[in-house]
C-alpha cells in the first residue's frame, strides 16, 4: 500500500500510513511486530512476526531515496516531512542509501529567505555508476 502511493505521488497520505503503522502497529519501546495486538495496549500479544520488523524501516528509506518502478528516476526526499525542512532545523542527512545503480547520499538544509519564505539547499553524493546510465531500468 505504502510504495503504491509514493509511486502516485501521494506524499501525505503515505506519511498518514507511516506514521499511523509506526505508533499502533509495533510493541510499545521495542519496535518489534506482533501477529495481532489487543486493543487494550497493556495486554500482551501474540506471537511475533519476524517480517514486520522490516516495514518500518523500508518505509523509511523509500521516504528518503525511492526509486520509480517505471523508469530510471531516483528521488532524493520525495516523502521527507516538510515539518523537517524549516529553517534552523538540523539537516536531513541521508548516507550510503542503497538503490539499483549504487550508493547516494544526501544532505538536505533550509534557510529563511529575505521575503519571508525559505528556500533548501541539497548536497548529493552519487556514485560513477550514475553517469550515463542508459537503458531502461
Amino acid at each position: 500500500m505504502a510504495y503504491g502511493l509514493l509511486v502516485y505521488d501521494m506524499v501525505e497520505r503515505f506519511l498518514l500510513h507511516y506514521f499511523g503503522m509506526s505508533a499502533h502497529t509495533y510493541t510499545r519501546g521495542s519496535w518489534t511486530t506482533p501477529e495481532a495486538t489487543h486493543p487494550d495496549r497493556d495486554i500482551g500479544s501474540t506471537d511475533y512476526v519476524a517480517a514486520g520488523v522490516h516495514t518500518a524501516p523500508t518505509y523509511l528509506k523509500w521516504m528518503h531515496v525511492f526509486e520509480e518502478p517505471d523508469s530510471r528516476t531516483v528521488w532524493l526526499g520525495k516523502a521527507v516531512p516538510r515539518e523537517w525542512l524549516t529553517p534552523g532545523a538540523a539537516p536531513v542527512v541521508v548516507r550510503s542509501s542503497p538503490t539499483r545503480y549504487g550508493r547516494v547520499g544526501f544532505t538536505l538544509r533550509a534557510a529563511a529567505t529575505a521575503a519571508g519564505g525559505y528556500t533548501v539547499f541539497a548536497n548529493v553524493s552519487l556514485p560513477g555508476s550514475y553517469v550515463g546510465a542508459r537503458g531502461p531500468p
